[in-house]
Order: C-alpha cells, then structure tokens, then sequence
C-alpha cells in the first residue's frame, strides 16, 4: 500500500528534503514516485540511505547513466523538476557535486522560479488592496460580502508569505554555497513546510465551499420545484 505525503513548500531547500527522505527510509517508509503535490511511500524494512536531490531539467539518459555509474540509484522526478536519487549509507560512493560553484551553476534556475513566484505574490498583493480599496470598509458591514473580503485576504497572506519564505530560503542556500558553507542537514523546515502547505489547501478548500455554497444551495432549491 502507497503512502501519499504532501510536498513540502521547502522543497527548493535541499539539504532538509534530503534529510527528510532519509529519515522515512530509516522509519520503513521507502519513496517510490512523486507526482505535482504529492511523494509516495511503500513500507519497507527500514534501511540507512543517503538520499540526493538535484534541480535538473530534463535530464537524458546519458546522465542518469552517469549517476548510475557513480552507485546512485534515480529515484523519482516531481514535476518542478526535482530529481531524487539514493545510495546506501554505508558504501563508499563519490558525491554528486565535487565543489560549490557546479551545484550552484544548477540551482540558479531555482532562484529565478522563486523570483517569479513572489513577483506574482507582489501582484495579488495590489490587487488585494486595490479590492479593499474598491469596496471600503462599508462591506465589513455586509455579511455576505465580508466574509468573502475576509477569506480572500487570509489566502492571499498565505500565498504571499509563502512566496516570501521560499525566495528567502533559495537565497540564504545560495550564499551559503557562495561562502563554501554546508547547510545544516535538518528536516524541520521541511516539515515545518508540509504544515504549512496543509493550512493553504485546507484554507483554499474551505474558502471554495463557502462560495460555491450559495450556488450549490440554488441547484438544489430549483431541483425541489421539477
């Protein structure tokens, strides 16, 4: 049986996803494919693995050969073109990058991602007041209208923040990698990030059923009268 795990907002922090697979492996949980939210799990005997996560895009068969060769096995691919490979703990491989600036070079393109995604927050953000400007503060008073105010600008906070967080953690990872630094193996903002996806999608989820309410109740009423 597959095990469905929300994708963290973390995962462009590499060091955090790879700890995190780690741990699960080392729980019996093994990851055997990902697909746009979500990794899966089988239960397995639990192993000690050294997970590595690369920001390839779309890579040919002559590199995954080359990983092959070097003792890592291609796990999966998400479709933000993450790719996932994993070799036993205790053998004696060669790391993937060899020195800062290669893995730097790849993770750019990461940085312009999170670059675009928090331009677009910017923009929900004018839009947002431009909205609050547009109705005032008379709509407060309007039930049915305030709690669609209200429940816009929670989401759009959520969406904003977590653009902020996730340009935040590409550029503190590429500094560290400019200073020859290790970043901290640790899967807490990893998991830290699949709360907080679930309070986005919990939120959103919520916030569509209030508003499709009114509409699903009128189905229903018109139903009744045929």
């Amino acid at each position: 049986m597959l095990i469905r795990k929300l994708i963290s907002t973390e995962i462009w922090e590499p060091r955090g996803l790879e700890a995190y697979l780690t741990e699960m492996e080392a729980d019996g949980l093994r990851l055997t494919k990902a697909t746009g939210w979500f990794l899966y799990f089988e239960q397995a005997e639990p192993r000690r693995m050294r997970y590595r996560v690369e920001y390839i895009r779309h890579p040919d068969e002559e590199l995954l050969a080359l990983y092959d060769d070097c003792g890592w096995e291609y796990v999966t691919e998400t479709n933000r073109e993450v790719q996932i490979f994993r070799a036993p703990e205790d053998t004696d491989i060669p790391e993937i990058h060899t020195d800062a600036e290669s893995e730097a070079n790849m993770y750019r393109h990461v940085k312009q991602a999170a670059r675009n995604s928090f331009l677009m927050a910017a923009l929900l953000s004018i839009f947002l007041g431009w909205m609050l400007d547009w109705f005032g503060l008379e709509a407060m008073s309007m039930p049915d209208l305030a709690w669609r105010v209200v429940g816009f600008t929670v989401l759009t906070v959520l969406v904003v923040c977590g653009a902020i967080v996730r340009y935040e953690s590409t550029c503190r990872y590429l500094r560290m990698l400019g200073r020859g630094e290790k970043a901290p193996a640790s899967s807490r903002r990893y998991r830290l990030g699949i709360r907080a996806q679930y309070l986005v999608f919990a939120s959103f989820i919520l916030y569509c059923i209030l508003v499709l309410q009114p509409l699903v109740q009128s189905f229903i009423d018109l139903a009744s009268y045929l």
